[in-house]
């Protein structure tokens, strides 16, 4: 299972108050959580253009990703425990 994985079971799972659930989700990046809810929104997106990458690029954009996550990973964890321990 991926860490994301796990955290949206956390966020999920009903432990959690809905306002610390949804501060939680905040932490991520936007492209991490970008919904589109109607066909009228659908509607409005336009096709710009596509990149072709290299393979040397992709490693490059993949290494970003990981380090992204990590701090994601790090961040939510911190908050989380900070949550948990206000509750006690």
């Amino acid at each position: 299972m991926k860490a994301y994985d796990e955290t949206m079971g956390i966020i999920a799972g009903g432990v959690l108050q809905k306002d610390q659930a949804l501060e939680l989700l905040k932490i991520g990046k936007t492209y991490e959580q970008t919904v589109i809810k109607t066909k009228k929104g659908l509607s409005s997106l336009r096709f710009i253009k596509a990149d072709i990458i290299t393979p040397q690029e992709s490693k490059v954009y993949l290494e970003k990703l990981h380090q992204e996550e990590q701090n994601f990973q790090k961040t939510f964890a911190r908050r989380l425990e900070e949550m948990l321990e206000t509750e006690e």
